[in-house]
């Protein structure tokens, strides 16, 4: 009998595995990839921005990617964040011609299986509504909105340094600033001390800031907290 019950149960659960998955499962599916990851989340979801604005071809994507500071730094192929995405859902992978147009098999009836192989040259990657989700999620001020909302009492210090970084500056000079602000003084004279640099971290992980010679605030990014 247990044998029976242990063996629907499995059959079971194989189905639910073939079953499409919702657009909520694929939401969490993207949403767990750039959470698991954060030291490869600015580059997926910089990719992921990317092919947002249309179908991106794969070589172009590769070579953003590759100019991209922090994929020097990493040890993924820039070929592997597009794909990635993909096998999440996120990004939808297209067969490309000669001119990195996107094609597709029932747009040639006319040709063979050979012959239309023949014309594929390539790849290009668009995002999914699921992928297009995940990227207002994950959007800079949305997190940083999450941020101030886990650490009412720290916000006045996110603040500060956001004005701050307005301008590149190092970590030495950031350390400084921080140390010397009325918001950092109130806020260690209730909490425990906290360097400065976890701050730097905190921002820089919601992807309002980025290092580029000096921590700065990126374009775009984090206007509730600079208006």
């Amino acid at each position: 009998m247990d044998e029976a019950r242990n063996g629907g149960a499995q059959a079971l659960a194989a189905e639910e595995a073939m079953q499409p998955a919702t657009f909520e499962e694929q939401v969490r599916r993207g949403c767990d990839l750039l959470q698991q990851n954060p030291a490869k989340r600015p580059l997926l979801y910089k990719t992921l921005a990317r092919i947002a604005q249309g179908p991106v071809d794969l070589a172009v994507l590769e070579d953003e990617l590759a100019r991209d500071v922090r994929c020097a730094k990493g040890s993924m192929a820039p070929y592997f964040y597009a794909q990635w995405l993909a096998d999440a859902g996120m990004a939808r992978r297209l067969d490309t011609d000669g001119s990195g147009r996107p094609v597709n098999r029932d747009d040639y009836p006319e040709l063979d299986d050979d012959a239309f192989d023949d014309m594929l040259a390539g790849f290009a990657y668009e995002i999914t509504d699921a992928g297009r989700e995940v990227l207002v999620r994950f959007s800079p001020d949305s997190r940083l909105r999450a941020l101030y909302e886990s650490q009412p009492q720290r916000v006045a210090v996110y603040e500060d340094l956001l004005a701050f970084l307005r301008e590149k500056h190092h970590l030495g000079q950031i350390d400084a600033y921080v140390r010397g602000l009325a918001s950092y003084q109130a806020y260690i004279a209730e909490h425990q001390e906290l360097s400065p640099s976890v701050f730097v971290d905190k921002l820089s992980d919601a992807g309002v800031i980025a290092f580029d010679g000096g921590w700065v605030v990126q374009e775009g990014k984090g206007e509730q907290a600079l208006s």
